[in-house]
């Protein structure tokens, strides 16, 4: 591995943009990445930006750019290698049935429904203000574009900027 770190894929989403890259990070998920608060941008190389309200306008590339940590809303790691004790931690509680809660959020332009994981008996408002990262995650999640409702996909993970939620459901049912 070289001093800087290893080659991370990384799909993220702002408000107005799908932006696809590769940062260089020590870390082993993008989600660490997000919650260092040491670094306030990402660096890539590499990059491709599409906007989200205009499909029909060009894509842009580059070899080099930054973007600000906190107009991100959503993060799609595309690779999970190794483990960290948070990822164990959720494994063995999934197993159990113990800390899942199914979420909604609303981060405009985008809905996110998935299973957020936490220890102890909190209530799930609490749990995201307990944890204080910049960053949670979702698993299991369907992220939907609600301009477009049909635009639509599901990921195994999404990291979501907390302080972007403009609305969370917690234990949801869908009527």
């Amino acid at each position: 591995m070289s001093p800087l770190g290893k080659r991370m894929e990384v799909e993220l989403f702002t408000t107005m943009s799908r932006v696809i890259g590769e940062i260089t990070t020590h870390h082993i998920h993008v989600r660490d990445e997000l919650n260092d608060t040491r670094v306030s941008i990402l660096v890539f190389q590499k990059i491709e930006v599409a906007a989200l309200n205009d499909l029909q306008s060009p894509r842009i590339s580059s070899r080099d750019a930054w973007l600000e940590k906190d107009e991100i809303l959503l993060a799609v790691p595309y690779h999970i290698k190794g483990t960290t004790s948070m990822l164990t931690q959720r494994a063995i509680q999934s197993r159990l049935g113990k800390g899942e809660h199914r979420i909604l959020l609303d981060l405009p332009p985008f809905r996110v429904g998935g299973n957020f994981y936490f220890a102890g008996k909190l209530r799930v408002e609490d749990a995201l203000r307990r944890d204080r990262v910049p960053f949670g995650a979702l698993t299991n999640a369907k992220v939907t574009f609600l301009p477009d409702p049909a635009v639509s996909f599901f990921v195994d993970e999404v990291a979501f900027n907390c302080d972007r939620v403009k609305m969370l459901c917690a234990d949801y049912k869908v009527r």
